[in-house]
């Protein structure tokens, strides 16, 4: 045989080896994500009736109180129950939690577990902050720890783990592992050391086992409990109102967490209460800023004018002059001066003239900004993404996004200065740019990039100059949007309405919902009504899966700080950590998908 065959032998050896490895891998796969973890998306053994009966037991219990509750029969794949208490007076500590086996009557062993709770938390004096019920259901051994650890057999937040042995186990709830920070290696050590709910007198056999989470948690005696999906619930009915408040609570976290210089701490963590001030992005700091002012329009709370006065003040610390032209302004960071920095800074000082007015240093401010933005564009319309002005860095790459910003701030200066013929054609020269050139090669349109950014000025623009081909534009990029959209098929319920890849981030769907909301609008204004109802759909798919990322009052006793974690908008339905632009793409796209809903539903 020659070394050429020899050589293709084993390349088509590795290939089969390769393909059987993967099918392996996928069937396993397949079996638990799509019938295995089809209990990700379960039907409650219990009603909501009987749900509310069993915490109001454990409330009643803990609070020295009679309890006319009658028995709950209890399911057949139960089986124990958890009860955790979350600490009042120190809701960093890790809750305080006891199991036992499920018995025949429900109502008899939550009683059983709150009497429990109650000797050991008698000495604080006080009820707690709140309590989660965590049935455990449908028991299995994780024999295979590779697949468990990398999320095949076992889900973070919907499966909790426990562990047994000679007749007795340790349990761990899911949305407890989830809102405590603790992956799937640290929750076994956790474990391993009896950290967890004991229950006694099980007989599980030996090993390591998941179960399948069904949690129930409530803040007050008589409150309605709130169904856990992980360390959140899912949003199932949803209206303007709502929305707003899910905008209100957003607003609230970031006035919360922003510093005595007007910057904000860049990243946190609800899970471990970390703040992070690192790495400091100053494009994020205007998006910011303008959020709140958008926000303050709709809701006109002080705190959050306050708030974005304060971002402007620390904004006009990073505005510069070309030393080539001193009328021509920019936002500049790390010795970098971005399109995009400008636009968006442009548009926060447009929506503080909104807001509350300008002073005649944010009129030369704003003048300079938009002068900048205008002379970056090119002869055939496109833009400069970095700006060449002596001591910047300055890098020939174009950014997909910057475009869009200068578009909108420039379009909205014009909207306060209706006389600048000269701000509308360089945001007309700049559509017609991207819409007909910039994917196009041979004559063939090869991409239409999720630019919500582009969406948004074209809106605008379409107001003004009502050309078709800016209104067929952005349907086309809504349209895009809406097909990365998840939707009911998938076994994971609070994926649904965010947008691929999986998990689905909150940050793009913030984004794509200013982008689909400019469409409608858009729809909207010629009667294309068959397109507002389908965009008008997808609009509350994407506000459902939003506020379902964000930490709301129902549940927050979970995390270890709940007056700083709520209103955060988790990074997605996985993972809780924010990002500053994290709650202002969403509080932007909301607020004006609350306006539209209100008047989809009066339709």
């Amino acid at each position: 045989m020659t070394p050429w065959l020899r050589k293709i032998g084993r390349f088509a050896g590795s290939g089969l080896a390769a393909v059987l490895v993967f099918g392996v891998f996928l069937s396993l796969s397949f079996h638990e994500v799509w019938w295995g973890r089809s209990d990700a998306a379960w039907t409650p053994s219990i009603t909501d009736q009987d749900a509310a009966r069993l915490m109001n037991t454990a409330w009643a219990v803990l609070g020295d109180k009679d309890d006319a509750s009658g028995s709950v029969a209890t399911p057949d794949d139960v089986a124990a129950v958890v009860l955790a208490a979350y600490s009042k007076d120190q809701p960093e500590s890790f809750p305080t939690m006891v199991g036992a086996p499920a018995g025949d009557d429900l109502r008899s062993t939550v009683a059983s577990l709150a009497g429990k709770l109650r000797s050991k938390s008698r000495s604080q004096g006080a009820l707690p902050a709140g309590l989660s019920m965590h049935l455990v259901r449908r028991p299995s051994e994780l024999s295979v720890d590779y697949l468990a650890r990398n999320g095949v057999t076992y889900q973070r937040g919907l499966h909790g783990l426990m562990t047994c042995g000679d007749g007795s186990c340790v349990a761990l709830p899911g949305p407890v592992i989830h809102a405590r920070g603790l992956s799937y290696a640290s929750a076994l050590k956790r474990l391993n050391k009896g950290g967890g709910a004991k229950i006694d007198d099980i007989d599980e056999g030996g090993g390591l086992h998941r179960f399948l989470d069904e949690g129930y948690t409530s803040t007050a005696p008589d409150a309605a409990p709130a169904r856990l999906y992980r360390a959140s619930t899912l949003i199932h009915d949803l209206d303007a109102n709502a929305i707003r408040e899910a905008c209100r609570i957003g607003g609230d976290f970031l006035a919360r967490i922003q510093r005595s210089n007007g910057r904000w701490y860049y990243e946190y963590n609800p899970e471990t209460d970390k703040l992070e001030k690192r790495d400091y992005n100053i494009l994020r700091h205007a998006g910011t800023t303008y959020s709140l002012y958008q926000l303050y329009r709709k809701i006109p709370d002080p705190k959050y004018v306050q708030a974005a006065d304060a971002g402007i003040r620390y904004l006009k610390s990073k505005i510069s002059a070309d030393p080539r032209d001193d009328g021509r302004l920019y936002v500049e960071d790390h010795r970098q001066a971005k399109l995009g920095g400008s636009g968006l800074a442009l548009m926060a000082f447009v929506e503080k003239h909104h807001a509350v007015g300008t002073t005649p240093e944010d009129e030369r401010i704003m003048e300079g900004l938009a002068r900048h933005c205008m002379l970056s564009q090119n002869p055939d319309g496109s833009f400069e993404s970095y700006h060449d002005a002596p001591g910047l860095s300055y890098k020939s790459r174009r950014s997909i996004y910057y475009p869009g910003e200068a578009m909108v701030g420039l379009i909205r200066y014009h909207q306060i200065h209706p006389e600048r013929k000269d701000i509308l054609e360089v945001v007309q020269k700049a559509a017609d740019y991207l819409v007909g050139e910039r994917w196009r090669m041979l004559g063939v349109e090869w991409n239409v990039p999720p630019d919500a950014w582009l969406a948004l000025a074209l809106e605008e623009l379409h107001q003004v100059s009502p050309k078709p081909e800016y209104a067929d534009y952005a349907f086309k990029i809504a349209e895009g949007m809406l097909s990365d959209q998840w939707i009911d098929v998938y076994p994971q319920r609070d994926y649904h309405g965010g947008y691929f890849p999986a998990p689905p981030a909150v940050t793009p769907a913030g984004s794509r919902s200013e982008g689909i909301t400019a469409a409608w609008l858009v729809a909207q204004r010629i009667g294309d009504k068959e397109r507002m109802t389908r965009l008008a759909d997808g609009i509350k798919r994407a506000a459902r899966y939003q506020i379902g990322c964000m930490i709301r009052p129902e549940f927050v006793h979970l995390y270890p700080n709940p007056e700083r974690a709520l209103g955060v908008f988790r990074h997605n339905p996985l993972r809780s950590f924010t990002r500053i632009d994290y709650n202002q793409h969403n509080i932007s796209g909301l607020l004006v998908a609350a306006d539209i809903l209100e008047v989809v539903d009066s339709l």
